[in-house]
């Protein structure tokens, strides 16, 4: 079987351009210079229709199902079935006949979904279907749905592993890095919101200082652990007290059930959400420079080993202690070093008076509350 024969005819399946054609056929017009410009359900309802929408989003939601089973019908093995969904959805995001523009696949991914675990398809449906019904907003219900997927996914196969499922190796181990990978993601806005919140609460002069703090210290984290913090935590010896200093390096096996780069990928942004913590702390308390010193030592040395005493299977996991989300590993942790800071570092100059009494709040005033 000629694998990339199956993977051209699954592009150009998503590449089909139902907006586009029936909006040619119900106004005579070029959906793309009307509304939004897109090709999607949600324009076509907007210009055309419900029946048109209805029709759209159908056809849309077909082909990434038509996908999945035009490689079922090949027999291709799991990998495969996934890689001919990315197909479908990038020829529906770039057609090859609209000039390379299309849609945002939406439909479409739900579709690919569908054909792939129809349970995972079916509940983000339903929370697709929720958020529409509250908020009347189709791209923030695309959001939620999208961010809900790890969540369904973890859920879904649960159950079906409990029911003895028949999904192959290969499906375990790229659903379980899909995973990782959203997870990884949602932890990342988070940091992004720790930003928001920051610049919210510092004022003005300093909220080009804070932002940079926070876009700077997620590389030298993740640099960091690249280094040496990831095998200082998962190095650690059983029922052991510290790791190895010593590079990453990939060796994922189907076995492991998923991919050493996605658990890279996601520990690496709960490095950067405990230096969040500190970073909150200390706002307008300490110059770039020297967070930035600390951000390397805390992701290179002390997360890790704390980290690696319970999740890398050293001597707090072998006692029986258990975090599963990291509230102590990583929030109790940020927490403490963020108290031996503000300790060490003191009030923000000119916060008190000479007697300690503190002085007026206006001077103070937070750049941005809505933030």
């Amino acid at each position: 079987m000629d694998y990339y024969l199956v993977a051209l005819l699954s592009y150009l399946l998503g590449s089909i351009p139902f907006g586009f054609l029936l909006t040619k056929i119900f106004l005579k017009k070029d959906i793309r210079d009307i509304g939004s410009g897109n090709i999607g359900a949600t324009n076509v309802l907007r210009q055309v229709g419900k029946r048109a929408a209805i029709t759209v989003f159908l056809a849309d939601v077909l082909k990434g199902v038509l996908s999945i089973l035009l490689a079922k019908y090949f027999l291709l093995n799991d990998s495969w079935q996934v890689a001919m969904g990315l197909s479908t959805l990038i020829g529906h995001i770039w057609p090859v006949w609209l000039n390379w523009k299309g849609g945002k696949a939406v439909a479409t991914g739900l579709g690919v979904f569908l054909g792939l675990s129809w349970q995972v398809g079916l509940a983000t449906l339903g929370v697709f279907i929720l958020m529409i019904t509250l908020f009347r907003i189709v791209s923030l219900a695309s959001i939620i749905a999208a961010l809900n997927l790890p969540l369904i996914m973890f859920l879904s196969f649960t159950s079906l592993a409990l029911a003895e499922t028949t999904m192959s190796a290969e499906g375990q181990y790229i659903f379980n890095s899909l995973g990782f990978y959203l997870g990884g993601v949602l932890v990342a806005f988070m940091a992004a919101g720790f930003c928001m919140l920051e610049s919210g609460l510092v004022t003005t002069k300093s909220v080009s200082t804070i932002a940079a703090k926070n876009i700077g210290k997620f590389a030298i984290c993740s640099l960091v652990f690249f280094f040496c913090g990831y095998n200082l935590a998962y190095g650690i010896p059983e029922g052991g007290f510290i790791g190895s200093f010593s590079m990453w390096s990939e060796a994922s096996e189907l076995s492991t059930g998923y991919s050493d780069y996605s658990d890279w990928f996601f520990q690496t942004m709960f490095v950067c959400a405990t230096a969040s913590i500190v970073s909150g702390a200390v706002a307008e308390r300490i110059k770039i420079w020297p967070f930035f010193i600390f951000a390397a030592i805390m992701a290179g040395i002390i997360y890790p080993i704390s980290m690696g005493w319970q999740w890398g299977g050293g001597w707090l996991a072998t006692s029986g202690f258990s975090d599963f989300a990291g509230s102590t590993l990583v929030h109790a942790c940020g927490g403490a070093a963020a108290l031996a800071g503000v300790i060490l570092l003191g009030a923000r100059e000119g916060r008190f008076n000479k007697k300690g009494e503190t002085k007026s709040l206006v001077p103070f005033a937070a750049s941005s509350i809505p933030l």
